[in-house]
């Protein structure tokens, strides 16, 4: 509940703005590798919303078929409107 209404602390943050899929999945792997390393639980990703190119567009939609498929995600929505809605993933990280 907490991470849906954008109230739960992101420890991270990840810009993929202008990334290929390829390096946005590698990006994304360090970036939850390094998390867990942390101890941190809460990151916000921001694949932005696609608007300039049609690779972009996707690449909301390949993250979120992507984090689904990864044992790490416990849980991800989309953001909140005022900590920009559709272009941005607030993901929580399993404990461990």
């Amino acid at each position: 509940k907490r991470l849906k209404r954008g109230t739960y602390p992101m420890g991270a943050s990840l810009d993929l703005h202008g990334y290929t899929r390829k390096q946005a999945d590698a990006a994304l792997h360090q970036m939850i590798s390094d998390a867990q390393q942390q101890g941190v639980r809460g990151l916000r990703l921001i694949p932005g919303k696609g608007h300039r190119s049609s690779d972009y567009a996707l690449l909301k939609s390949h993250l979120c078929h992507w984090l689904m498929q990864d044992d790490r995600i416990l849980a991800f929505c989309t953001a909140t409107p005022s900590d920009g809605g559709g272009g941005v993933l607030y993901v929580l990280l399993k404990k461990g």
